[in-house]
């Protein structure tokens, strides 16, 4: 019997602190009667400590800039390009790739065109200053993009797609 009774007593004041916690926990504010409200608020001000953290605007983080260029470095695919002609771009060495863009890019993302015969290569890519003298002493300095095969070689031609985010 007072094993029993003993069982009961702890069976209680383990469901008295779980239901304790779980109605003094943070999580439950989402199932009081003002859970919109406060999900709401909520939300609100995680978007404001978001932006006050300098997250990136969604105007900011389209592509200003992009193409699909020919691997001999003849030019662009105009149809398959924005705001990058064939004036823009610099082929000065096998596997390297140079841009002169008219803004000043963010960032850059490339990609290799695989069925142009892009299997097994590797793309680097990077915007000034890192471009140094990769691209020479030349207005073609913004933006420089090296394809290689996995063995660090430079390869060409190679067909690839770039964007820029400026």
């Amino acid at each position: 019997m007072k094993a029993s009774r003993l069982r009961s007593i702890v069976g209680l004041v383990a469901a008295a602190m779980v239901l304790g916690v779980f109605t003094l926990s943070p999580v439950a504010a989402h199932f009081t009667t003002n859970t919109k409200h406060l999900g709401k608020h909520a939300w609100q001000q995680f978007i404001k400590q978001k932006v006050t953290q300098g997250f990136v605007r969604k105007a900011d983080a389209q592509p200003k800039a992009y193409a699909r260029v020919f691997g001999d470095g003849s030019g662009v695919d105009e149809p398959l390009s924005k705001r990058i002609g064939d004036a823009r771009v610099h082929h000065p060495a096998t596997g390297l790739y140079c841009f002169k863009l008219g803004f000043t890019p963010k960032s850059v993302q490339a990609t290799v065109d695989w069925i142009g015969g892009g299997a097994n290569r590797v793309v680097h890519a990077t915007v000034a200053p890192n471009v140094g003298g990769t691209c020479g002493a030349t207005e073609f300095n913004q933006a420089s993009v090296r394809i290689v095969d996995p063995d660090g070689v430079a390869q060409n031609p190679q067909a690839f797609f770039v964007q820029f985010v400026g």
